[in-house]
């Protein structure tokens, strides 16, 4: 973030730009009934984008106080004395606030110093809409690839706190995914309404993604797939695939097995646009194919019949997916695995270092 303070501020100048942050935080963070709890003024350390450094001023204030929550304009009222007599004290002789004299500043105002300085690096704060969408992204990945780690009951952390995302439906458990976001980790509530399965439960997804380019990948690719069959003896459709975290070395079949072993054998079953209970798992399936990803898919783009208009339309959807694979994706395969009801992946890597593609099957007798 760019620098709010100059070099060397006065304590006003200090004083003024402190209070101008504190005062938004909390705002921000008490809501429209303009009161801030201890509960809120904890969840405010979760923000990224600098306002994490104010959590300690408010709740500290609480604790002193011994009040469950207080009045925004009295906190800040309050603060902003603090934060003064806190910079006339560690002030030069000159009344101004240094690099050093920021040092002096109370415990709880040093990295406030910093900050408004532009001497933190901080991320931009997503919209609540922003996180939804990198947390379904994150989540659909986590339970499609098996990460997620089941726990043994509920965390305390996600008490009254409410989901950012509800109910998503994961359609190769039959199972929906309910996600909380607290102390920087994504926890998930999966609910079925199958008895006595054991895939319900609660679940630690892993830490906040950070403005996710896979969820606007995600989004590129289901868009360009929506409605796309792979068509062979038995049609199938396109699911989006991608890796929960980067990759090292080539695009390899060894590799797409290791990374997406689970994921196909979640996916797999719901190809065909319903659940097949004969599915071949990737551990069953011996005869593996490996082929130039970019050469598959601009054959499937090849039109097969200039003068059917259905048939011109299918291939200018290929067409276009084509365009979006060389775009975004680098050293692509397809990768065949099985005979007969053959399963394929096309995966290639992303600029940020994942696996990503999608999966599909043929049936070839």
């Amino acid at each position: 973030m760019a620098a709010i303070l100059p070099n060397v501020p006065s304590v006003k100048t200090f004083t003024d730009a402190w209070t101008k942050k504190f005062e938004e935080t909390v705002r921000t963070a008490a809501g429209k009934d303009g009161r801030l709890s201890v509960t809120e003024a904890r969840r405010i350390a979760e923000r990224v984008d600098g306002g994490q450094h104010f959590s300690d001023n408010a709740v500290g204030y609480l604790n002193a106080t011994k009040q469950k929550s207080v009045s925004v304009s009295k906190l800040v009222q309050s603060g902003r004395a603090y934060a003064q007599a806190s910079a006339q004290s560690a002030a030069g002789a000159d009344g101004r606030l240094s690099f050093a004299d920021g040092q002096k500043l109370r415990p709880d105002l040093r990295d406030d110093f910093l900050f408004l300085r532009g001497k933190t690096v901080e991320a931009v704060q997503p919209t609540p809409q922003q996180l939804k969408t990198d947390v379904t992204d994150f989540i659909l990945r986590a339970f499609d690839n098996g990460t997620a780690r089941k726990l043994s009951g509920p965390p305390a952390i996600v008490k009254g706190r409410k989901p950012v995302v509800e109910q998503l439906p994961h359609a190769p458990s039959n199972t929906r995914l309910s996600a909380y976001v607290a102390d920087g980790r994504v926890y998930v509530s999966r609910s079925s309404n199958q008895t006595g399965t054991g895939l319900v439960g609660w679940y630690d997804v892993g830490p906040v993604p950070q403005k996710s380019t896979m969820s606007d990948l995600r989004a590129r690719f289901e868009s360009a797939m929506n409605g796309m069959w792979l068509m062979s003896e038995s049609d199938a459709q396109l699911k989006f695939i991608a890796s929960s975290a980067g990759v090292a070395g080539a695009t390899t079949a060894e590799l797409v097995k290791r990374v997406f072993g689970k994921t196909h054998d979640a996916l797999g079953p719901t190809l065909y646009g319903s659940l097949d209970p004969n599915f071949v798992k990737l551990a069953d399936r011996a005869q593996v194919q490996e082929m130039n990803g970019y050469a598959w898919i601009e054959g499937q783009g090849e039109v097969s019949d200039p003068d059917d208009p259905a048939a011109v339309a299918e291939a200018a959807r290929w067409q276009n997916l084509a365009k979006l694979v060389k775009s975004e994706l680098t050293d692509v395969k397809v990768i065949r695995f099985g005979e007969t009801n053959i399963t394929m992946m096309l995966v290639g890597q992303t600029k940020t270092g994942e696996l990503a593609g999608f999966m599909s099957a043929v049936v070839e007798t």
